[in-house]
């Protein structure tokens, strides 16, 4: 009997460690017995082949002053200058998946299309906006004090969301 119950316990023994040696090559963390799916794969975006900046102009009124510029390895660098909640220079992380919903708003709004610059002569006092979007070798810059499309105003609105909720910017 007792030698029986030692077979069983070994026996139980192996079937953990094995099932623990899967979850870990699946890449499952099992501590605590809680099991979460960690990202095992590399990031698709580098600092290197990733960057879309914002940066915002003054006006002679209360508008927002700021560059943000978002990286491909998640880091997300603020620089609030004039009207906006956080008038600094700060740092967080952007999860890939944030960076990718950012990229497909880019490429949904088709900003390589748009014009290289929006500008009127006739129309004074505005904030421009400049949005720059690096992305394996290819870079777009857009310049707008007017005129600009939509499309650019979605985008731009995406990425100072992101801001948003890093509560940098009100909106």
């Amino acid at each position: 009997m007792k030698t029986s119950f030692k077979i069983w316990a070994i026996l139980a023994v192996l079937i953990i460690a094995v099932g623990v040696g899967a979850c870990n090559s699946l890449g499952l963390n099992t501590n605590n017995g809680i099991s979460n799916l960690q990202e095992t794969s590399k990031p698709r975006y580098t600092r290197e082949n990733l960057q879309i900046t914002i940066e915002r102009t003054a006006c002679f009124g209360a508008c927002p002053t700021y560059v943000f510029t978002i990286y491909g390895d998640g880091k997300a660098i603020w620089e609030g200058f004039k009207n906006v909640k956080a008038e600094r220079t700060d740092s967080a992380i952007i999860s890939q998946v944030e960076i990718q919903r950012l990229i497909d708003v880019f490429e949904a709004k088709k900003f390589y299309d748009l014009n290289d610059r929006y500008h009127s002569d006739m129309v004074t006092d505005l904030p421009s906006t400049t949005i720059t979007f690096f992305k394996e070798g290819r870079r777009k810059k857009v310049y707008s004090y007017f005129g600009a499309p939509k499309e650019f105003s979605e985008v731009a609105l995406a990425v100072d969301q992101i801001a948003v909720e890093k509560g940098w910017l009100e909106r």
